[in-house]
């Protein structure tokens, strides 16, 4: 049936019209923005997959693990949609860690809770005006989320 698939498309162009451009934007508890949480209710398993987007903030870096020993285990997919990303291990095992991410580069974060922090490259001086940010000083995240089995056999 026509539009049948419209619940699950998430256009960027909708996510720009409302994003993050103001350093006081920058102070949530979880800056990532969820446009797609997908979950089976009836699963025992309690599988799901979350996928937002993240604009960097010019001089407060994000910090990102996956999974914890407290907690259930979820993998982490980081993706630079544009801008450029610097990341630096900033638990004990992973300090010497450090990369940088350019457009559609990725970083699929370890699942032992190691903790990577994400910070803008191409923020100007690191200056946010509240305006629109040209391409070549903003930083965008896509961010996978999930605690989805290792098999093929998904719920969706």
């Amino acid at each position: 049936a026509e539009n049948e698939m419209d619940p699950y498309v998430r256009k960027f162009g909708s996510y720009t019209d409302k994003r993050v451009t103001t350093p006081e934007g920058c102070d949530s508890d979880d800056p990532v923005d969820y446009v797609v949480h997908l979950a089976d209710p009836e699963d025992l398993n309690n599988k799901w997959i979350k996928v937002g987007y993240l604009e960097l903030c010019a001089g407060k870096p994000d910090v990102f693990a996956a999974g914890s020993s407290a907690a259930p285990r979820w993998d982490l997919l980081v993706i630079v949609l544009r801008g450029r990303a610097a990341v630096r291990g900033v638990s004990e095992k992973v300090t010497s860690f450090s990369e940088s991410l350019g457009k559609l580069e990725m970083m699929k974060l370890p699942s032992n809770g190691e903790k990577f922090e994400f910070s803008c490259k191409s923020c100007n001086g690191g200056s946010m005006n509240g305006g629109d940010l040209p391409d070549e000083m903003a930083t965008t995240l896509l961010v996978v989320k999930s605690s989805l089995p290792h098999t093929f056999d998904y719920f969706f």
